[in-house]
């Protein structure tokens, strides 16, 4: 039997199509994540732009602008993966995209910029809200989101929400603002 057969056999390697597998489960994971993170709708007109969300890196770390953790905080690897994977939005999730616009309207980022540079002059509050596809920590147990939401070109907020895969379910365990306006 070859070295090769003898990992295969043993589980220590596996196959192509189980990398593929794998990379699936991740995926779905993450996307379980993000829907897991996405908030109930706040009062007034809400919609979701698939655009993705700006780094706040140096809001990371403990103590930086005397910001802390509300609840529980994230592993230390959990932080490193989430500033590494930055530029992509929950919204490629068909089942984020499903909760999303059970309670909002979701747009173009297009259309995002085009309701912003308007909100709030005829009376009406408005939400645009971008949410970020969730980092996962190597057990893939531990994940970080960041919620921006925008309520027009000057005003809004960002907050990252940490979730823990609790009985094989995501649970929001910690939230930390980053910024508000």
């Amino acid at each position: 039997m070859t070295m090769i057969a003898l990992l295969l056999a043993a589980g220590a390697i596996g196959t192509a199509g189980s990398a593929a597998d794998h990379e699936a489960r991740v995926r779905q994971s993450r996307c379980d994540a993000a829907v897991a993170a996405i908030p109930a709708p706040p009062a007034g007109d809400v919609y979701y732009s698939p655009e993705a969300t700006r780094p706040f890196s140096i809001a990371l770390r403990p103590g930086v602008l005397g910001i802390e953790w509300r609840g529980e905080r994230p592993q230390t690897s959990t932080l490193s993966t989430f500033e590494a994977s930055r530029g992509q939005s929950a919204l490629v999730c068909e089942n984020a995209r499903q909760k999303a616009a059970a309670g909002a309207t979701l747009i173009s980022a297009a259309q995002a910029q085009d309701l912003l540079a308007t909100a709030g002059f005829e009376g009406k509050q408005k939400f645009v809200q971008r949410i970020s596809l969730p980092a996962l920590n190597a057990t893939g147990d531990e994940a970080l989101v960041e919620i921006v939401t925008s309520t027009n070109r000057f005003g809004g907020g960002a907050y990252l929400v940490l979730l823990r895969k609790i009985d094989g379910e995501w649970q929001v365990v910690g939230r930390k603002a980053l910024i508000a306006s």
